[in-house]
């Protein structure tokens, strides 16, 4: 039997998301310009904010003179700016209207983020965005209680990927019926029982996947061990080889605007090793469409209550988060990568693009990004 891909990676992130976390989730400073501090409520905590704090919610953040922070709590976010004294319980009462713009699905991107962060299950020291998650009395340093749940902390902790139901891809058994037709986008994730291809295959397929504009893209995946020649072919419905193309890499760029492809049609990509009996991938699936599609989900983020105001930093997070909640995951990709090159120092943005990673069972690259390899 075939897994759908999603459900994998969904698995994946539950084992985080959805083990034993008690008490209240805390306040998460999502950016932050300028002189920001945050005491708690005891006096007994005092900390200098960056991107990325995560601190107890009953504590208060002190702003200086043309400060600007962004607060997730609550399942809320708000923007406060201005030299002053603001109380967490003040400005995040519980209760209160649900908003219908984009802020709740950012919100479970940043929760999933800062939840992957502070867990400590893989004992490797990857985690290390949150440097010191006691400092700030909200306790995340024992956040996953029981951590040899599946062995690595990743793999099976969630028996019912269902129950978890908060947009992760899990919360829909049939794949196909989720909107945006990715479900089935890796046709044969589990051969290996580890999500890679074939049973003796060193190729991981990385991206891209979902949908892309007609143009240049760059197709990558894991630097095989068994040869040094990869055969990259691309394949249509009735899976004939529409363009195949020999390197020495694990990386080539391809304009698909001069392939012909057709748009909205999905095709199939894999790579080979001729050198090494034929050994093949799994597959990756992609469409085509235009920019200005690309261009309209991105636009998305721009409902949100915090992003007419946010700093770079912050909106191109969420236009990265759009992207992916759309199918555009390669330009998702290029959108944390960019970020991520820009600002380098912001641990919100590195806990963003590895819980990005994550979900697509790319472990390495999520832990290159923790450990600012990247």
């Amino acid at each position: 039997m075939k897994h759908p891909f999603f459900m994998r990676s969904g698995i994946q992130l539950f084992a985080v998301t959805s083990t034993a976390i008690k008490g209240e989730f805390p306040a998460v400073v999502i950016s932050c310009q300028g002189e920001v501090h945050y005491t708690s409520a005891d006096n007994a905590v005092k900390l200098e904010i960056a991107p990325g704090a995560v601190v107890k919610t009953s504590g208060t953040l002190q702003l200086g003179d043309g400060a600007v922070a962004v607060v997730y709590c609550n399942g809320r976010m708000k923007s406060i700016q201005g030299h002053g004294v603001y109380a967490l319980p003040d400005l995040f009462k519980p209760g209160g209207l649900a908003t219908l713009n984009f802020d709740p699905d950012f919100g479970k991107y940043i929760r999933a983020a800062v939840e992957l962060a502070a867990a400590k299950q893989l004992g490797d020291g990857w985690t290390s965005a949150v440097t010191d998650p006691k400092q700030a009395g909200d306790g995340w340093g024992t956040a996953v209680t029981d951590p040899k749940q599946a062995g690595d902390g990743w793999g099976n902790a969630v028996t019912d990927p269902k129950q978890a139901g908060d947009g992760w891809g899990t919360a829909v058994t049939d794949p196909k019926q989720a909107g945006d037709g990715w479900g089935n986008a890796v046709t044969e994730p589990k051969q290996a029982g580890d999500g890679w291809g074939g049973k003796n295959a060193d190729i991981v397929l990385i991206l891209p996947f979902g949908k892309l504009q007609p143009d240049m893209a760059r197709f990558s995946w894991s630097e095989p061990k068994a040869a040094a020649a990869c055969q990259l072919e691309i394949l249509d419905q009735n899976n004939e080889v529409l363009y195949s193309v020999t390197t020495s890499e694990s990386a080539v760029q391809i304009d698909l605007g001069e392939l012909n492809l057709a748009p909205n049609q999905i095709y199939t990509w894999k790579v080979r090793l001729p050198e090494a009996g034929g050994a093949a991938s799994g597959a990756l699936q992609f469409t085509l469409l235009s920019a200005e599609e690309q261009a309209a989900a991105a636009q998305k983020a721009s409902k949100s209550s915090v992003y007419p105001t946010g700093d770079p930093v912050l909106c191109g997070m969420m236009e990265a988060v759009a992207l992916e909640k759309a199918g555009w995951y390669a330009a998702a990709d290029e959108q944390y990568a960019a970020l991520l090159e820009q600002h380098p120092n912001n641990n919100m943005l590195r806990m963003m693009y590895a819980a990005f990673w994550m979900r697509y069972g790319m472990e390495q690259q999520a832990k290159a990004v923790l450990k600012g390899s990247v």
